[in-house]
């Protein structure tokens, strides 16, 4: 019960948070609010070690690849605040997004993400290739077969690293979950994709993409928490006096 539980919460805060991309991106200021609320909600479930990396995560390899992608003109938002491309409110959607898909991912494996699975070098190769997920398809501006050929290389490298149950549901479900927030958003004009070819509004890089980029925030996460375990300072019994 506690796992629909877990999957109806991520969904119904998904829900909200896409019907209010689609329906106030024109503003900002309450759909600022809206998420804020959202992630306050999120963060009220589940504010674990583990909850706050992913909140970190999604706040700064979340939006720096969202702030570079528009800036390279991957995609193309309505409303445009900050540095004349990207508006306010999508900031606030990478930390919720954090903070919520891992423990969607949990319900879904039926058990929590193994400890292990972010230990040695976890980190570092994710950040790796979290870099080059990022900026090969920046590179790639304007050709959509070179970008389609850049992701998907990159999430079979992603795969090839990180495979575990985890990560093949990150895998899928950052596909379908995409998919249910790409699709109403692009239909409402929040944003629009230059090249488009998947129901005429999507391009085709964009599955691979976030495939990956899923797979990389969830062990990202998993990475940092273990690291914040690791260096947790250790309490010392006192030390006994002196006889």
């Amino acid at each position: 019960m506690r796992r629909c539980g877990d999957v109806g919460f991520v969904l119904g805060s998904a829900t909200v948070a896409t019907a209010g991309l689609a329906w106030l991106y024109q503003q900002p200021t309450m759909l600022c609010a809206l998420l804020m609320i959202l992630t306050g909600a999120v963060l009220w479930r589940w504010h674990g070690q583990r909850d706050l990396a992913g909140l970190v995560v999604g706040a700064v390899y979340g939006n720096l690849t969202e702030l570079l992608s528009d800036l390279a003109g991957l995609w193309i938002h309505r409303t445009q605040q900050i540095l004349s491309v990207t508006p306010s409110y999508i900031f606030l959607c990478y930390p919720l997004l954090g903070l919520a898909f891992p423990r969607l991912v949990d319900a879904l494996a039926g058990r929590e993400r193994p400890t292990a699975e972010g230990s040695g070098t976890t980190l570092a190769h994710a950040c790796g290739l979290g870099v080059a997920l990022v900026s090969l398809p920046c590179l790639g501006t304007g050709q959509t077969t070179v970008q389609w050929l850049f992701c998907a290389t990159c999430l079979a490298i992603i795969l090839g690293r990180f495979h575990s149950r985890h990560d093949l549901f990150c895998s899928l479900m950052g596909v379908a979950m995409s998919l249910g927030w790409e699709l109403p958003c692009t239909m409402a004009g929040t944003w629009f994709f230059p090249q488009s070819q998947l129901f005429g509004r999507l391009p085709m890089w964009l599955p691979f993409a976030y495939a990956g980029f899923f797979v990389l925030l969830g062990r990202m996460a998993s990475g940092i928490a273990m690291h914040w375990e690791y260096v947790r300072p250790v309490a010392h019994a006192p030390e006994e006096s002196a006889v």
